[in-house]
């Protein structure tokens, strides 16, 4: 039986792909989505090689509401060439909609197409984000007329933005980071983490000590968004 070639959208979607001419006018229009990050990237990856002639701007693109392209930059990336990422080359506007266009021209790299044309509507929305979070009390002793007065006050935490976990094998210490969609490039150490998709980020270090500290810089572009300190664990 021949394998299809396969696509898998964000996670969540698989599409066949089989011969254009089998279903002429199919297509596919998934379900709205809404971010927040105006630079995001998405990443659509195939479990075959794309053929990198049909990945062109005829043939995955980025529209407005006013069906205008908006300028995008693509690359296919991955071991096995089968990574095709969409980043926009000037950011997305807030409170607007769009629409991510996969053609069914596209194809593998054995020649199979896409079976139906893909549309992934999304909205920009501008993120309200939490800076601090009031989350325990602390008691403080004080003195009034001469007496000791126990009070209650409210402080302030930072509520960490990433997730973080450690894993330690041999001399090895492994991290991975789940970021805010905000986040494009995230730092431990002074060392850039590799970008996995879906908002995760890893990296591999060595000479890392239990109870010793990590320091993130989290980027959106090219400025510093935050910055966060973990213990490992």
């Amino acid at each position: 039986m021949r394998k299809r070639f396969g696509i898998f959208l964000i996670m969540v979607l698989v599409v066949l792909f089989g011969s254009p001419a089998s279903i002429p006018f199919a297509e596919k229009t998934l379900e709205k989505k809404v971010i927040s990050n105006p630079k995001k990237t998405w990443s659509i990856t195939f479990n075959d090689p794309v053929d990198e002639k049909t990945a062109k701007s005829t043939t995955i693109y980025i529209v407005d509401s006013s069906n205008r392209k908006h300028p995008t930059k693509l690359s296919v990336e991955g071991k096995g060439r089968n990574i095709l990422t969409v980043t926009p080359a000037q950011s997305y506007n807030y409170k607007k909609n769009y629409t991510l266009v996969i053609k069914k021209s596209l194809r593998s790299s054995d020649k199979e197409y896409l079976r139906e044309h893909i549309y992934l509507p999304f909205e920009v929305q501008e993120k309200k984000s939490i800076a601090n979070k009031e989350v325990r009390n602390s008691e403080k002793v004080v003195l009034k007329n001469g007496k000791e007065k126990t009070e209650k006050k409210k402080t302030k935490e930072k509520v960490k933005q990433l997730k973080v976990s450690v894993t330690t094998r041999s001399y090895v210490t492994q991290i991975n980071v789940t970021a805010p969609e905000t986040v494009t490039e995230l730092k431990v150490n002074g060392y850039k983490l590799h970008y996995m998709g879906n908002n995760t980020f890893s990296l591999g270090l060595s000479d890392v000590d239990k109870g010793a500290e990590l320091s993130f810089e989290a980027f959106t572009g090219k400025d510093l968004a935050f910055e966060e300190l973990h213990q490992v664990p």
